[in-house]
């Protein structure tokens, strides 16, 4: 059954948590990222009742070229829903978000082609290199 999707990529990983206090320790701060989307059949109703296997990818380019991470994860779909923690399986190093360039994220459904277009990574990941910055105190 071949899947789509409609999803806003990290949209909702607003909700990731990724909060550091000047109290905590480095070791302290979660590198996931909460994904979250809904998946539709062909016939454009939503998933039910079934458990899938996503693979989520990143790469430097909004077309081609080769993952530079890559992790496969089970999810449980409830009414064609999904939230999945990224970096759970396969950690999320912070070089991803500390070199140049854009970031875009690809999803793909069981054994389907990947989903098109990519999703462009904005802000939130980005908020991994602050891991690097000194903490100041007032």
């Amino acid at each position: 059954m071949r899947h789509t999707t409609r999803f806003t990529i990290l949209n909702a990983v607003l909700a990731t948590g990724l909060v550091l206090c000047a109290s905590q320790a480095r070791a302290d701060v979660s590198l996931r990222l909460t994904e979250q989307g809904r998946l539709f059949d062909s016939t454009g109703q939503p998933v039910t009742g079934a458990t899938v296997a996503l693979t989520f990818a990143i790469y430097s380019a909004a077309t081609g070229g080769t993952a530079i991470w890559t992790e496969s994860l089970s999810v449980a779909l409830d009414n064609g829903y999904y939230s999945a923690q990224l970096g759970a399986k396969t950690p999320l190093p912070t070089s991803l978000w500390s070199s140049a360039g854009t970031k875009y994220l690809g999803l793909t459904v069981g054994t389907d082609p990947e989903m098109t277009p990519r999703e462009e990574m904005t802000s939130v990941p980005y908020a991994f290199v602050a891991l690097d910055a000194p903490l100041s105190r007032s």
